[in-house]
């Protein structure tokens, strides 16, 4: 195993074999009534959030996504539809649980990784 192996974590797009087939049975629900594809498209984009190695919470994310649906609303003018806390937490707990818990609790961070994460951050700040 190289060094750089371990040195980030990996990508939500770089998902592992054994997640793929459920990830795609789970992106393929139908929308929740009243909701468009491309509002539950939203919906499911932060709810794919919640299998991060910081652990947002589910409240977290919902006030990520009412936040995004009111940045939309000022835009447009138009007044999409908001799912309830309740709609969004069942759609977070409808993740497939493998791929919830290899994201969330199971990624490796390298010390290398630590060390450049530091490095880059106190480069950021004598700027």
């Amino acid at each position: 195993m190289s060094q750089n192996e371990h040195a980030r974590l990996a990508h939500p797009l770089e998902v592992k074999v054994a997640h793929r087939a459920a990830l795609f049975e789970w992106s393929r629900q139908p929308a929740a009534d009243g909701f468009s594809e491309d509002e539950m498209n939203l919906q499911r984009a932060v709810a794919l959030l919640y299998a991060d190695p910081r652990r947002p919470s589910i409240r977290q994310l919902y006030r990520v996504l009412s936040e995004l649906i009111e940045d939309d609303a000022k835009r447009t003018g138009l007044q999409p539809k908001r799912p309830s806390l309740e709609d969004f937490r069942s759609l977070v707990l409808s993740l497939p649980p493998g791929y919830v818990d290899h994201l969330r609790y199971e990624q490796e961070v390298s010390a290398y990784e630590l060390i450049m994460h530091a490095e880059t951050l106190i480069e950021s700040l004598a700027a």
